[in-house]
């Protein structure tokens, strides 16, 4: 329950400024929500972001992270889909 709360309330201080030491505690604490809301910002402002103090500080992880979401959309996007109900399948690729 305390962590809940805690993650609730980090989540709401969460800016561009803030963004990389909240997924630091993120991390620390597996606090996935804020995990992945932090991660979030900061894939979306990468530019601003690399420019703040904390930056350095996780900048390694916070890469390595970001990889990782960028190869599960790709996988799901090239992930193949079954279509159709007469006993043949068709596969459509998504793009």
């Amino acid at each position: 329950m305390l962590k809940m709360l805690s993650e609730q309330s980090l989540l709401a201080k969460l800016t561009i400024e803030t963004a990389v030491e909240l997924f630091d505690l993120a991390d620390l604490h597996s606090a996935d929500k804020l995990k992945a809301a932090s991660l979030k910002l900061i894939d979306e402002n990468i530019r601003v972001v690399m420019k703040t103090k904390s930056w350095d500080k996780v900048a390694v992880r916070v890469g390595q992270e970001l990889r990782k979401i960028d190869e599960q959309k790709e996988e799901s996007k090239e992930k193949p889909k079954k279509k159709g109900g007469n006993g043949k399948k068709k596969l459509v690729f998504k793009c």
